[in-house]
């Protein structure tokens, strides 16, 4: 039997893994749209899925009040 494919997954795991980290109270990296902690999805290494990270020290530098 072949080990699952992990190269989806930007730390390796399988979303078994993941799901285990969770109910454990631990946290993946990811969060769901209400920021809760989630499976990271299986599409996440995909160019074509459009996930995109946000940078928040550019957003925090044009929003300063200064």
């Amino acid at each position: 039997m072949n080990a699952p494919t992990r190269h989806w997954h930007p730390f390796g795991r399988t979303k078994e893994e993941d799901h285990a980290i969770l109910d454990n109270g631990g946290d993946t990296g990811w969060s769901d749209e209400n920021g809760r902690p989630a499976p990271w999805p299986q599409d996440f290494l995909n160019p074509n899925a459009g996930w995109v990270i946000e940078n928040n020290t550019q957003n925090a530098t044009e929003n300063a009040p200064f």
